[in-house]
């Protein structure tokens, strides 16, 4: 069948409604690769065109022609809109740098303890941390690697760090600001190539799922020396604005949904890979069942030692946003997310983690 010619919205949006009523489908692939039109620059210029066009016919006298041009502007507008937008998403993947993913905190220095998960050392790391009984019993209950303190007195952060060591025989370290950003920013896992290898992307595509029909650019990487896996859940809960009786009519923030996706961090000494659920294909990975992905990659962690017998799993972690979100200056939704603790939660884990790497 030979290709079809460059078509236009309208012949488009045709093509479109002859296949959801049952149709070929292959018309409309084929309209959509004729076109050519993906290209943001030749887009702007496209529209440009236009315009100019109408520019030329209304100073020429030809109200109608003018007329003509800014129509069929006007049909290219929101084409071209979404083009941008993907292109924008796409620039945005790849230009994410360590400080746009996690929240600066207030002290630049953190003491990073490994607890228990049993209370039985509250009192101890009480003692030995100088703090409150409540909070230390909180950090004596995790599974997972936890800030028990922070400061900006790096002396003062050893000795407790020396303390919790000879005092009760925890793994800890003392951690900067410039430390978290030193890990980079992790890769994204695509899914399993042929023999085994991880496909990964540099995009940060948790943050910004690509694009209908984008397929990101992937490299295998090996990662049979896995030292740390890191498991848990990010939510993400969206509100919208709605005057509130009860304050007089001013604007506040009802939720409207909350969203929790299954994330599993890989560390090992030179890689730093995060798999997705809605993103990474687990098929081949530990845990993996058919036709259920979600769960696959849940139950992963739980697996890993089938495929990374040395690696050690730490306890699953819900990172769940603390603070509602921001009425927005424009527009009538806000977003919370729960992705810069998560980063903080996996980056202090693989800091203390990778002392022994």
């Amino acid at each position: 069948m030979a290709p079809l010619p460059p078509v236009g919205g309208d012949e488009l949006d045709e093509l479109v409604r002859d296949a959801m009523k049952g149709g070929d489908v292959a018309p409309v692939a084929e309209a959509l690769a004729g076109r050519g039109d993906e290209d943001p620059g030749a887009r702007l210029e496209r529209l440009a065109s236009l315009l100019q066009e109408a520019r030329d016919a209304w100073s020429a006298d030809d109200g109608a022609r003018a007329l003509d041009r800014v129509q069929a502007a006007s049909r290219e507008l929101q084409p071209t809109l979404r083009v941008l937008r993907a292109a924008e998403q796409a620039r945005r993947r790849l230009h994410v740098e360590p400080g746009d993913i996690l929240s600066r905190p207030r002290l630049p220095l953190a003491l990073i303890v490994d607890p228990p998960g049993d209370e039985f050392v509250a009192e101890g790391l009480a003692a030995a941390l100088r703090i409150d009984l409540p909070t230390a019993r909180l950090h004596a209950v995790e599974r997972h690697p936890v800030v028990a303190l922070r400061g900006g007195d790096r002396e003062a952060l050893e000795a407790a760090r020396a303390r919790v060591r000879e005092q009760l025989g925890l793994a800890s370290v003392v951690a900067s600001w410039e430390d978290y950003l030193g890990l980079g920013v992790p890769r994204t896992a695509l899914g399993l190539a042929a023999d085994g290898r991880l496909m990964v992307a540099d995009e940060a595509l948790w943050l910004h799922p690509p694009a209908p029909g984008h397929a990101p650019k992937a490299s295998p990487v090996d990662v049979e020396d896995l030292r740390l896996v890191v498991a848990g859940e990010v939510s993400v809960r969206r509100f919208r604005r709605i005057k509130a009786i009860s304050r007089g009519g001013s604007d506040t923030l009802q939720e409207r949904s909350e969203r929790r996706r299954v994330v599993v961090d890989l560390h090992g000494p030179g890689f730093y890979i995060r798999l997705v659920e809605g993103v990474t294909d687990t098929a081949g990975l530990p845990g993996h069942q058919p036709g259920a992905a979600r769960k696959s990659l849940h139950d992963l962690p739980e697996h890993a030692w089938e495929r990374w017998p040395m690696a050690r799993v730490v306890g699953w972690h819900l990172a769940r946003p603390a603070a509602r979100a921001v009425i927005p200056e424009e527009g009538d939704m806000a977003v919370a997310s729960g992705w810069p603790l998560w980063e903080e939660h996996s980056r202090t884990c693989r800091l203390l983690a990778q002392r022994a790497w």
